[in-house]
């Protein structure tokens, strides 16, 4: 990536106050002086040059994402130097207490080299030592969102009463804090934690993936260390590129302000799509319930356990768990109107049955659709659509319509639906995603008014959008999606339009 100094300071000045490498280095150069004025003996010298050496190298890198890892191999070699600088320390002031008064003869270099121990191996390790064995999670937290104990200018007070402590956390917090906010020094606490969550997650897939995973099933994993450990046979992908070329030998662009050591690189445009990602597991789940609350589906294992997962394409997901017991909270499909039923939560809850399509997209196809100007196009007749760095999540069938296009910012314009009418126990249904602009949406027209809009909530994810015509009913009805922006890459997407009815409930 190239040097990050910046970055590489405070990782290693933090390290330095934490870990006592402030007092443990000059420690080594007064044993280094000691046998080299005896005997010339510079054997500490080696010592102290693969420390420093590999100290420049971290300097210019930037650290570690981890908490002084790298570090591992200072302490043991720096142990018998530092003692032995603190005994010759020792020696130094018990002769210098002697010359300046025989009461003071006493105090020998044993002595003196004993007293300092303390009060060295107290501001050598202190700070290090609350981190690890005085609280370290903040009470209340669970999962992934445990957050280690920091020091500050209040915690813990008994720290702070030692002579001179108050300034090394305060210069350890501020250091550490705008490490962490870049990625660096990670507490060990988080990322254990983050590690047993996942484990948590995906253990329970490894008696089951070779069974009911499909063999085109692609995944994209920002952690790739586990979930594939529990899924062998899963396509995975290292958003991260640890274990990815093409995404290792993405170029970087963001700023350095906007960096994150060891997580900057990102898939290039596109490369999640090409290589077809369509899969996304969940942790496995006790409850259908709970299964379809995190994901699209929830597919039935036996023993009441329950995978719950999502997917890029629902009709790749309708044909490939075809057999299984697969749940859904909606029902998607492209052939029949009736197949379609979805239930949405909320105060309205109930479930909705498909009754005309409006808008199915496919085979590159716009189903009558009228487009003025150049802005909006089906995705699947253009290279250049669906380039975003992750990938599309949700709509039926490939195609869909975008307003999207890479390198394309002066592209305005709309595609109309037909004219339809509708009765007043209809509803419109359509599944939306995408980002928020008031230039680019989604607007109903009722004999060519405007009656509602829609715009995309900053995500990728199709949502499906279920509203009453009620209030519409039986007036000339038209959908228009539409970018007005110019210089700008505005995005929003459009799938799977239908007129619905809602089902009457039974008990």
């Amino acid at each position: 990536m190239g040097p990050w100094y910046e970055s590489g300071f405070r990782y290693l000045w933090a390290a330095a106050i934490e870990t006592g490498l402030y007092l443990l280095i000059p420690l080594a150069l007064v044993a280094l002086r000691g046998r080299w004025r005896e005997r010339r003996d510079g054997i500490y010298a080696l010592v102290l040059l693969l420390v420093v050496t590999h100290m420049v190298y971290l300097f210019e890198i930037g650290g570690d994402h981890f908490e002084y890892r790298p570090l591992d191999f200072y302490w043991p070699l720096l142990a018998v130097p530092a003692a032995e600088g603190l005994s010759r320390l020792g020696g130094g002031l018990s002769g210098w207490l002697t010359r300046r008064s025989h009461y003071l003869r006493w105090v020998g270099p044993r002595t003196l080299a004993v007293t300092l121990f303390a009060p060295v191996l107290f501001y050598a390790s202190a700070i290090q030592g609350v981190l690890l064995f005085e609280g370290t999670t903040l009470p209340g937290h669970q999962d992934s969102q445990v957050q280690p104990l920091e020091l500050d200018h209040e915690n813990p007070a008994w720290l702070l009463a030692a002579p001179g402590m108050p300034v090394l956390v305060a210069v350890q917090y501020y250091v550490r804090h705008e490490s962490i906010a870049h990625g660096a020094g990670r507490r060990y606490q988080k990322l254990g934690t983050l590690a047993n969550v996942l484990i948590r997650d995906f253990k329970s897939y490894e008696s089951v993936a070779h069974e009911v995973i499909p063999s085109d099933a692609v995944a994209a994993f920002g952690a790739i260390g586990v979930a594939p450990y529990f899924m062998p046979n899963l396509t995975a992908i290292d958003v991260l590129g640890l274990t990815d070329s093409a995404v290792a030998r993405n170029p970087v662009t963001q700023a350095v302000t906007e960096r994150q050591l060891a997580h900057d690189r990102r898939p290039p445009p596109g490369y999640l799509r090409r290589r077809g990602v369509n899969f996304f597991p969940h942790r496995v789940r006790p409850s259908e319930a709970q299964a379809l609350a995190a994901a699209h589906y929830a597919l039935n294992i036996g023993d009441g356990t329950w995978i719950s997962f999502s997917v890029a394409d629902h009709d790749w997901a309708n044909q490939r768990f075809a057999g299984l017991d697969l749940r859904a909270k909606n029902r998607f499909s492209q052939t029949d109107p009736a197949g379609n039923r979805f239930g949405i939560d909320g105060i309205d809850t109930g479930a909705y049955v498909g009754e005309e399509f409006l808008g199915r997209f496919e085979n590159g196809g716009m189903d009558g659709w009228q487009v003025d100007g150049k802005a909006v196009s089906n995705h699947a007749l253009n290279p250049y659509l669906d380039t975003r760095r992750r990938p599309v999540i949700g709509h039926v069938g490939p195609g869909y319509l975008t307003t999207y296009f890479l390198g394309k910012w002066e592209r305005t314009g709309r595609a109309t639906s037909p004219t339809f009418t509708a009765r007043d126990d209809q509803y419109l249904a359509f599944l939306i995603a995408g980002e928020f602009h008031d230039h680019v949406g989604l607007r109903l027209l009722a004999d060519g008014q405007e009656v509602a809009v829609w715009r995309g909530e900053n995500r990728e994810d199709f949502e499906l959008v279920i509203y009453p015509l009620r209030e519409v009913a039986g007036k000339d009805l038209q959908l228009e999606i539409f970018n007005h922006e110019i210089g700008d890459r505005p995005r929003l997407m459009l799938d799977h339009v239908m007129l619905v009815r809602r089902e009457l409930q039974t008990s």
